[in-house]
């Protein structure tokens, strides 16, 4: 899927770009925020006790509620008093393709926009009314993560204009949707909402914790290679091969770190590990890289690549262990 989704990229000679996280800098909105509890309307490829207890961890910013999509009537919210979290996709046509971008929105509503829009649709027909997607109009958006897909789903509804609820909510689909992430991501868009502090696309910045890195490992994911898992063999693809990329991308990273991939990532934050890994996400000729304290989700490192290609390259690894030495980007 991951390939799939690059190719379908290359198609497009224009296309919105997007960061990691996104979290809106406008006070006004912000402190409405802040008085709202929040509904999660999260996958359910995890039980709502599981969720419970990373929100639990990581979300301070307002109180909160987990609610499943197959129970959620969203009338029972229009009260000015809630904000949501949802699972919602940007769906972009070219002549030749579709792209479909998936993130975890955090938003509220225009409340009276949104009770006039639903009086129009119930006058609609049946079919109508079930075709229509009732969390997309009338949003004032507060944050977003951008999830990006595995390759455990080969049936990819590009072609449907409203990708299906039951599709999103109950596949496995998202490669950095998992237990550990979440709390880390709940931990930093709670912390920038807390302090009221916007989160924008581009650009780099760095911490001062980020020369702690020069003593400690650094997790990196296999996914941030573009290779196959090297213990399975693969037509095009030896282990040799493998091996010899991973020499090339790491020869200008002269600290410590460990080639690993996601699960144990995850693994090792929900464990309570403290350590040090890299968040690598890649979207066309755009490349996001984070560095994330596990402990706190804080973001000590942060950088966008343009160019080609769509994997970690040394000159990235290069980059990050001047910065570890120098303090800065």
């Amino acid at each position: 899927m991951k390939k799939i989704l690059q190719l379908l990229v290359l198609s497009f000679s224009c296309i919105t770009t997007f960061a990691q996280i996104k979290v809106n800098d406008k006070k006004e909105v912000i402190d409405a925020f802040k008085n709202t509890e929040t509904v999660f309307i999260l996958s359910n490829v995890f039980d709502s006790n599981a969720y419970d207890k990373i929100l639990k961890d990581s979300w301070t910013v307002t109180t909160y509620k987990i609610v499943n999509i197959n129970e959620f009537n969203l009338e029972d919210y229009l009260d000015g008093k809630h904000s949501f979290v949802y699972i919602d996709h940007n769906r972009y046509v070219s002549t030749r393709n579709v792209l479909v971008i998936s993130s975890l929105e955090f938003f509220m509503f225009d409340t009276e926009a949104k009770k006039k829009e639903i009086e129009k649709l119930k006058k609609k027909s049946p079919k109508k009314q079930k075709d229509y997607i009732i969390m997309n109009e009338e949003r004032i958006n507060i944050a977003s993560i951008e999830l990006f897909y595995n390759d455990n789903e080969d049936d990819y509804p590009v072609q449907s204009k409203n990708i299906p609820i039951s599709w999103t909510y109950n596949n496995d689909l998202f490669e950095n949707y998992k237990l550990g992430f979440l709390k880390n991501y709940f931990q930093e868009v709670s912390s920038f909402i807390s302090e009221n502090k916007g989160r924008g696309m581009y650009g780099g910045e760095c911490t001062p914790e980020i020369k702690n890195i020069k003593n400690h490992t650094l997790y990196i994911s296999d996914f941030a290679l573009g290779t196959p898992d090297p213990t399975k063999s693969t037509k095009d693809q030896s282990k040799e091969k493998i091996e010899k990329q991973k020499i090339e991308v790491f020869r200008e990273y002269k600290y410590k770190y460990e080639l690993t991939n996601n699960e144990a990532i995850n693994t090792k934050i929900l464990n309570g590990d403290e350590f040090y890994y890299m968040r690598f996400f890649t979207i066309g000729y755009q490349k996001f890289i984070e560095i994330i304290n596990s402990k706190t989700g804080n973001i000590i490192y942060k950088t966008y690549k343009p160019g080609v290609g769509f994997d970690l390259e040394s000159k990235h690894l290069k980059e990050i262990a001047n910065t570890a030495l120098t303090g800065k980007i």
